[in-house]
């Protein structure tokens, strides 16, 4: 089973990072504090996966990347995109 824990601060990444879970989500921090975090945890953990979430846009996304985040997910493209009308009618052809 893939784990994945959702950390808010640098105390709850620390405490994550020295765990046996596959990824740590780094939720709503700056890239400067991502690296900070990023840099303490590869000294113990070098194998955990770290995910960057929370303000990511397509704009300063590479600046997380550049932080060491290993993946970055972002709402962005979902919260700014217009809603899409759509009707849908289902039709049977059996006879009953």
């Amino acid at each position: 089973m893939f784990v994945e824990v959702e950390v808010t601060n640098q105390n709850e990444a620390m405490a994550a990072g020295k765990t046996k879970t596959d990824a740590i989500l780094l939720d709503n921090m700056s890239p400067e504090t991502v690296a900070k975090i990023v840099r303490e945890i590869r000294k113990t953990n070098k194998t955990v996966a770290i995910e960057a979430s929370g303000g990511i846009t397509p704009e300063n996304a590479g600046q997380f990347i550049k932080a060491g985040a290993d993946f970055v997910s972002m709402s962005h493209l979902a919260m700014k995109s217009k809603p899409l009308g759509m009707h849908l009618e289902l039709i049977s052809n059996e006879k009953t």
